[in-house]
């Protein structure tokens, strides 16, 4: 091309040298309040979601729509398979 060097810029986003943030560990009083506002609707209001950061000691984010959606999906997966635990042991007691 016209004799310049191009070069490739990495956006700050991709940037795989950097440490990462570690996850949330949240306590069994959290995953029950975040639980209960998934149930009630997979989406919530900034209003409602600072209402429940601040009740759970929580940022923003950790309980934003994301995180209420990703914790929906485990609740879900976790209930299929303890769906599917008791049926084998229905299975194995009879």
């Amino acid at each position: 091309m016209n004799g310049k060097e191009r070069s490739l810029q990495i956006p700050a986003a991709l940037d795989l040298d950097r440490p990462k943030r570690p996850r949330t560990t949240f306590t069994e009083q959290q995953l029950g309040v975040l639980e209960l506002e998934f149930q009630n609707g997979h989406f919530v209001s900034e209003e409602r979601r600072q209402i429940l950061a601040s009740r759970l000691h929580l940022s923003g984010t950790q309980v934003g729509s994301k995180s209420l959606y990703n914790l929906g999906k485990v609740i879900c997966a976790l209930s299929r398979i303890d769906s599917r635990v008791n049926q084998t042991l229905l299975l194995l007691n009879m």
